[in-house]
């Protein structure tokens, strides 16, 4: 179960920082369809702040830790399914 919620904590990390990069790489006509889908993958970006700066460094752990609760969440439910399904 830690490697579980670990993996998927590292996996919300890392998709905060890849949208991040590739935002400085996406053409104009395809902008609409990369925000949507940043917005879809990491929730915390949709979190006002009263700083930019503390925007783009807390929202990695924030959706670190939003991936971490869901895989937590979805572990307990298949386990109480083979527990009582």
């Amino acid at each position: 179960m830690k490697r579980v919620v670990l993996v998927s904590a590292a996996a919300g990390f890392v998709v905060t920082i890849v949208f991040g990069f590739f935002g400085f790489t996406v053409p104009s006509s395809s902008a609409e369809l990369y925000w949507n889908a940043w917005h879809l993958l990491c929730p915390p970006m949709l979190i006002p702040y009263a700083s930019p700066l503390g925007k783009w460094y807390l929202t990695p752990f924030e959706n670190a830790a939003l991936y971490a609760v869901v895989a937590l969440a979805i572990y307990g439910v298949v386990r109480l399914m083979h527990k009582y399904g």
